[in-house]
């Protein structure tokens, strides 16, 4: 478990850390389950500096997803980067987005009890690295949208559907032919 106990970081030579290998059978991302393909390998660093504990590591996996363009399934390897500041809850003072106390952090997460679960920083991690458009391969060249087929694999198909269109040089001059 990625669990720190606040209470083995009371003085700040002391350093924790977490080396760990999770075994998770699926990822979510874009709203669906991806199955994991290696397990999540998880490397962390815990110290206290003043009230705060700084933790940094680094996460690694590799997922199943699909190209973006032509479906095709591939092996999606990720490599993050966890770095956090907790800083202890205070009911009674502001927090550091109002006070202005910490200007340059970013990542600041704030704490109430004795324990700190990272699993959520290791997941933001893995996220972070998916990119926008995942694709087979940089000049993937997807799927026909009149018929379906990988172009990748065809690269000399041509649709019917997109030849009658061609003939007739306008996309829509197929409207002519509807009987209204």
């Amino acid at each position: 478990m990625l669990i720190i106990k606040v209470e083995e970081l009371k003085s700040e030579r002391r350093m924790l850390r977490i080396r760990e290998v999770l075994p998770w059978k699926t990822f979510e991302f874009r709203g669906e389950p991806h199955k994991v393909l290696q397990p999540v390998t998880v490397d962390i660093s815990a110290r206290r500096e003043g009230q705060n504990i700084i933790v940094k590591g680094d996460s690694s996996t590799v997922l199943e997803a699909r190209c973006d363009r032509c479906l095709t399934r591939l092996e999606l390897p990720l490599k993050g980067k966890i770095e956090a500041i907790y800083k202890r809850y205070d009911p009674d003072k502001k927090p550091i987005v109002e006070s202005g106390e910490l200007k340059d952090y970013e990542n600041v997460i704030y704490y109430s009890e004795d324990e700190i679960d990272l699993t959520d920083r290791v997941e933001e991690s893995l996220l972070l690295e998916i990119p926008m458009k995942i694709l087979c391969k940089e000049d993937c060249k997807g799927i026909c949208p009149h018929c379906g087929i990988n172009l990748n694999e065809h690269p000399e198909h041509v649709c019917m559907k997109t030849s009658r269109v061609r003939a007739n040089k306008s996309r829509f001059s197929i409207l002519k032919t509807l009987e209204l």
